[in-house]
């Protein structure tokens, strides 16, 4: 499970999309591009698998891939968490709960400016 949620990690880097605080429009999140710093999990992507690895709790004869996204904040946190593709109920609600548990990211960088940013990544069961 951590060489597969490795793996996920560095093709996740390739399809994060950066946005634009933007308090003054609603909160609206605005499509930037890619951003000097991607957002990172803290100790980087070996350490980030070592949690899942020690956090998940895998259902039953699951076995798969599931695609999450979510937003890392300005300050680290992660919201809007949402399953792209499930794998089952089970496995969907895991996944969730171990990245609402998840420790604060460091954030997207854009000309020197901490930003939100989009993120999505595969975690295989």
């Amino acid at each position: 499970m951590l060489v597969a949620v490795f793996m996920g990690i560095k093709e996740a880097s390739a399809q994060v999309n950066v946005h634009q605080d933007t308090a003054s429009k609603n909160n609206e999140v605005v499509s930037f591009g890619v951003a000097e710093k991607l957002p990172e999990p803290p100790g980087g992507g070996s350490a980030f698998n070592k949690y899942l690895h020690k956090n998940i709790k895998k259902p039953i004869g699951v076995q798969g891939r599931l695609i999450i996204t979510f937003v890392v904040e300005q300050d680290g946190s992660l919201t809007e968490i949402k399953v792209l593709r499930g794998l089952s109920k089970e496995a969907d609600e895991e996944a969730i709960r171990v990245l609402k548990l998840s420790p604060k990211w460091k954030p997207s960088i854009q000309n020197g400016k901490v930003l939100r940013s989009a993120y999505t990544m595969p975690i295989t069961f």
